[in-house]
């Protein structure tokens, strides 16, 4: 059994003393439609006014996400991206980055090389890159449920450890890391109490941050999390209300 021997790579950054910061998954939970975002963006520019931060939590990687960020003109302090393996500023500049070892990558690529009708998209810290890059984060893999199913047992026999999902019965997604584990770097390499962080989301996926981070979860959200989660907010903006009406 091979080890996740991720190589961790540090940007080290000062003490930032804040009140809260919430921290929000994107797909169906910041962005729901285009009505619903304006709302958002809106409450979030109130909330950081106040003296808070606000933090976009995604499987999406950075590339993709500054696109909406941009788009839309939120007012974001940090992006975690690639479900957890990557965190970056605003700007791009990496805060953190947990890589796949060449061995890893190595093993994982034997793995693929043998399976037809798949398309494989291999993401480094700020965009998809090449075959045979080094500095990866994760593997996003399209194809039909059955074949994603079955390179989802081989890859979690080899490493367990990983954060390996399929997203809507067609993305297998495989990541070193995972949006909580994110979240706890941030806190340390921040100097910030887990207390003063605030979490939503809706997908299997956010759970344990929504769990272990006083958060919220989306009103429509996946079985599980709804199953295990009792907090409920309809929009981030409605979440923001609650968190500023309670101090």
């Amino acid at each position: 059994m091979h080890k996740s021997n991720a190589y961790i790579r540090y940007y080290k950054i000062g003490v930032n003393e804040v009140n809260k910061i919430l921290i929000s998954d994107y797909d169906d939970t910041l962005f729901i439609d285009e009505n619903g975002i304006k709302e958002n963006v809106l409450k979030i520019k109130e909330f950081r006014k106040a003296g808070n931060k606000f933090i976009i939590s995604t499987a999406r990687n950075y590339e993709s996400i500054i696109e909406e960020v941009e788009k839309y003109d939120i007012e974001v302090d940090y992006l975690i991206c690639n479900i957890g393996t990557v965190i970056l500023e605003k700007s791009g500049k990496i805060i953190n980055a947990i890589y796949l070892t060449a061995e890893q990558i190595e093993n994982i690529e034997k793995i693929l090389t043998d399976v037809s009708n798949i398309q494989i998209i291999r993401f480094g810290t700020n965009k998809s890159e090449e075959k045979g890059c080094k500095n990866l984060v994760e593997y996003k893999i399209i194809g039909e449920k059955a074949v994603l199913d079955e390179l989802k047992t081989k890859i979690t026999n080899l490493y367990p450890d990983f954060n390996i999902e399929i997203i809507e019965n067609q993305r297998l997604l495989v990541e070193i890391s995972s949006k909580e584990k994110a979240i706890q770097i941030f806190c340390d390499k921040m100097n910030i109490d887990k207390s003063q962080i605030i979490t939503i989301g809706d997908e299997d996926a956010d759970l344990e941050m929504i769990r272990q981070y006083n958060g919220f979860r989306m009103k429509k959200s996946s079985e599980l999390v709804t199953s295990k989660i009792d907090k409920i907010a309809n929009s981030v903006a409605e979440a923001i209300e609650i968190i500023m009406k309670e101090g």
